[in-house]
C-alpha cells in the first residue's frame, strides 16, 4: 500500500510518490459532487487551483448508483497514493431522504481516474450488535496515510439514534489493505464539545505537524487543530494529541463548510478552499505556513459549475489525457450502442400503427451515422445519442409486433439486468440491498421490493422476464406441500399493479445433481440450496418466469416483490431481467387463443400444464386421467409455444 513520503512538497494530506516529481503536475482536478438533488461525483480542472472547468463537458464522472447504497454520494475526497492508485471515500447519501438517513460510506480506488474499483460499508449490517449500528450519520469521509500504522486511516463523523453519540464526533477506522473494508470498530478522533464535521486533516513538512480543520457552528466556522501524530501516545486519552483549537479561519461572515486545503504546484503556497453555500461561489485563502491565511478570491458556482463540498489535487498532463480520452471513448461507444439499437428495433417484423414513424426511424438513423465520424468532443456524441433515443421512444409508439414470438427486445432500457458486477447498480431495493453471488441477487426471510422506473415509454403490451424462483420454507416440508398441490409462492415479477408468482424451486427440479451439493427431495429429484447453484440452473434457462401486462401509462414501474412476510427458510433468488414490448392491442407470447375441448389434446403429454396463476400442475396430462378439472389453463409445449386451453 501507498505510504505518505513528500519530496519538497506536501499535497492534500499525502505525499507525492517515488515516480513522480512535482514538476510533472500541471493542472489541478476538482472533484466534488454539485447540489443536494444531483449527488453524483463530478471533475473540474484549473491551470491556477482557483478557475475551474467542468470535465465531460459538464457531466457526471461516476454516478452514484453504481457505487452505493442509498444511490446518492456526497463530500467526495480524493487521495493520490505510492503505490499508484488513487484512492476515494465518500458518503453514501441522498438528503432527500432526510439528513440523518445516510449509514455508512463508500470505499474506491483508481489506478487511472477513470475505472474505478468500489465497495461500500454498511455500519447497520457491519456493527451489528454494538452502538456504531445505530448511526444516522456517516459524514464527510476522508483518507490519510499514517506512517506509524503504516495503513491508510479513514476518519469521519459520526451520530447515532441512541444518544451513545450525542452529536457529531469524528472517529476513524484503519482501512484493509485492498481498500474494500474497514478494520475493527470506530475510535475516537477528535470533536471540539459540540458538533464537529467536516474534518480535512494535511501533513507539512515545514512544522511537522498534522494541521486538522473541521467545522464546528458553535466556534464560529472552520477552526484548525494540530498534533505530531494522528492518534494519542499509548496509555493516554484518545484525542488528547490535538492542540487547543484555533480561532475562526474563514475570511468571510457568510456561512461555510468543506474545507479543503492543498498546496500549489509551484509555490510555497498552501490553498483553504470553502464553500459558502448560501451565496453562490466557493472562496478560496492562501497561507505560506497554514497558520495566517489572506482571502484570495470567490469563484462563482453557477451554470454547469455548481460544486459543493469536494476536494483538490493536482495531476499531470498524461492524467488529463487519459481522464479526457476515456470520456470521448465513452461517449462514442454510447451512441454506437443507441445505433445498434435503433437497428435491432426497426429489423423486428412490425406493422405501423401510426403512419410514418418508419420513414422517421430511417431518416433519423441516417442523420445520426452521417454525423457522428465527424464528432469530436463528448457532448456532440451525447447529443446524437439523445436523438437516437428520442427517435426509437417515437418508433415505438407508433408500431405493434406482427410476430407475438419475436417481440421488440427493449431489455437496453433496463439499467444492469444482469448483474454483471453488482446487484445494486441501476435498481432501487426496500429492506435491505440483495444479497449478491454468482452474478444473481437474492432475500431470505424477509419482504423486499426490488424495481425500476421507467419514464416516457410508450403505452402498450409488455412483457418482464426473469430466471427466478422461491423456495417457499424448509426444502424438504416445501417440496411436500408443492407435492400436494398447496405451496404458496410468495414472491412475484410485477409490470405496474400486475403480478405474477415467480416458478417454485419444484418446477425445474433435476433428475441428477447440476451442482455438487444440490439437494435431494422425495422423489429422487434434485433442486439447489446456494447461489452459485442456482446460477447454474440459470444459465441453462430454468425458472424462466415472466409477466405478462398491458400499460396505459408513460411510466413504467418494473420489478420483482415479496409484499408478505415470509416464514423461515423462505428463499428468492432471481436473474436475467429481460423486458419486451408488443405494441399496442396485442396479445403477448404465451397466450395464442382459446381452443374448446374436452380435455384432451394432440400431444398434450408434450407440455406442461399450468393455472392461469402460472403454477405448474403437472408435466403430463395423462398423469391426471386424461382430463382436466373445468377451467382455463396454459400449456407450454416442447416447441415453446404456449396456449391458452378452455376445458369444458
Amino acid at each position: 500500500m501507498a505510504r505518505v513520503a513528500l519530496f519538497g512538497l506536501c499535497l492534500v494530506g499525502f505525499l507525492i510518490p517515488y515516480s513522480l516529481h512535482a514538476e510533472e503536475f500541471t493542472k489541478y482536478l476538482f472533484v466534488y459532487f454539485p447540489s443536494n438533488s444531483n449527488e453524483n461525483v463530478y471533475y473540474a480542472l484549473s491551470d491556477n487551483g482557483y478557475d475551474y472547468t467542468p470535465m465531460n463537458d459538464g457531466q457526471r464522472t461516476i454516478s452514484a448508483d453504481t457505487i452505493s447504497l442509498k444511490k446518492g454520494v456526497r463530500d467526495p475526497h480524493i487521495l493520490r497514493g505510492e503505490d499508484g492508485f488513487f484512492y476515494m471515500v465518500l458518503t453514501d447519501m441522498r438528503c432527500a431522504e432526510g439528513w440523518d438517513s445516510n449509514r455508512g460510506l463508500v470505499m474506491m480506488r483508481s489506478k487511472n481516474l477513470v475505472s474505478w474499483e468500489h465497495a461500500t460499508v454498511h455500519f447497520p449490517e457491519k456493527y451489528k450488535g454494538t452502538m456504531f449500528a445505530k448511526v444516522t450519520r456517516v459524514w464527510a469521509p476522508e483518507t490519510i496515510w499514517d506512517p506509524q500504522a503504516q495503513k491508510y486511516m479513514v476518519y469521519f463523523s459520526l451520530l447515532t439514534s441512541d444518544n451513545s453519540i450525542p452529536y457529531d464526533k469524528v472517529f476513524y477506522c484503519y482501512a484493509n489493505e485492498d481498500f474494500t473494508d474497514l478494520e475493527g470498530e470506530p475510535t475516537f478522533l477528535y470533536d471540539r464539545g459540540s458538533a464537529t464535521i467536516d474534518m480535512n486533516i494535511v501533513y507539512n513538512e515545514e512544522d511537522g505537524l498534522y494541521h486538522g480543520f473541521y467545522k464546528n457552528e458553535g466556534s464560529g466556522g472552520i477552526c484548525k487543530v494540530t498534533a505530531a501524530a494522528l492518534t494519542a501516545p499509548d496509555g493516554e486519552p484518545l484525542g488528547s494529541q490535538w492542540s487547543s483549537p484555533s480561532a475562526p479561519l474563514q475570511q468571510t461572515t457568510e456561512p461555510v463548510e468543506g474545507a479543503g486545503v492543498f498546496h500549489l504546484i509551484d509555490e510555497d503556497t498552501w490553498v483553504l478552499m470553502y464553500d459558502c453555500y448560501k451565496n453562490g461561489h466557493y472562496q478560496f485563502c492562501t497561507s505560506p505556513d497554514l497558520n495566517t491565511f489572506t482571502f484570495k478570491q470567490d469563484t462563482p458556482t453557477t451554470g454547469i459549475f455548481t460544486p459543493r463540498h469536494g476536494t483538490v489535487i493536482p495531476v499531470t498532463d498524461a492524467e488529463v489525457e487519459t481522464i479526457n480520452a476515456y470520456f470521448l471513448d465513452e461517449a462514442r461507444k454510447t451512441l454506437e450502442t443507441a445505433v445498434a439499437q435503433m437497428r435491432q428495433l426497426y429489423d423486428t417484423p412490425h406493422t405501423e400503427t401510426a403512419e410514418g414513424v418508419d420513414a422517421a426511424l430511417t431518416e433519423a438513423l441516417a442523420t445520426i451515422e452521417g454525423q457522428k465520424s465527424s464528432c469530436t468532443k463528448g457532448s456532440e456524441f451525447s447529443a446524437l445519442t439523445e436523438q437516437a433515443h428520442t427517435a426509437m421512444l417515437t418508433f415505438l409508439n407508433g408500431v405493434s409486433a406482427t410476430d407475438v414470438n419475436q417481440p421488440f427486445d427493449i431489455t437496453f432500457m433496463l439499467v444492469n439486468p444482469d448483474f454483471d458486477e453488482d446487484a445494486t447498480t441501476g435498481w432501487t431495493f426496500t429492506n435491505g440491498a440483495p444479497g449478491y453471488d454468482a452474478q444473481c441477487a437474492e432475500f431470505y426471510e424477509r419482504t423486499f421490493n426490488f424495481y425500476q422506473n421507467l419514464t416516457q415509454m410508450p403505452k402498450g403490451v409488455y412483457q418482464l422476464r426473469a430466471n427466478a424462483f422461491q423456495r417457499a420454507g424448509e426444502t424438504q416440508a416445501a417440496y411436500e406441500k408443492y407435492a400436494e398441490g398447496k405451496e404458496t409462492i410468495t414472491t412475484q415479477l410485477y409490470i405496474n399493479g400486475v403480478a405474477k408468482a415467480v416458478a417454485s424451486i419444484y418446477d425445474d427440479r433435476q433428475s441428477t445433481r447440476l451442482y455438487n451439493n444440490d439437494i435431494q427431495v422425495a422423489d429422487n429429484t434434485y433442486v439447489p440450496c446456494v447461489m452459485s447453484a442456482a446460477s447454474t440452473y440459470f444459465a441453462k434457462g430454468l425458472y424462466d418466469s415472466y409477466v405478462n401486462a398491458e400499460s396505459k401509462y408513460t411510466t413504467l414501474h418494473v420489478g420483482i416483490r415479496c409484499t408478505k412476510t415470509p416464514p423461515s427458510y423462505y428463499w428468492s433468488i432471481f436473474d436475467h431481467f429481460r423486458l419486451y414490448f408488443f405494441g399496442q392491442n396485442r396479445e403477448p407470447v404465451g397466450i395464442h387463443s382459446i381452443e374448446n375441448g374436452e380435455g384432451t389434446m394432440d400431444n398434450a403429454d408434450n407440455g406442461e400444464w399450468f393455472d392461469l396463476s402460472g403454477r405448474r400442475i403437472n408435466s403430463k396430462l395423462s398423469t391426471l386421467n386424461s382430463q382436466l378439472p373445468r377451467g382455463i389453463y396454459l400449456l407450454r409445449q416442447g416447441d415453446g409455444q404456449s396456449r391458452k386451453v378452455y376445458i369444458k
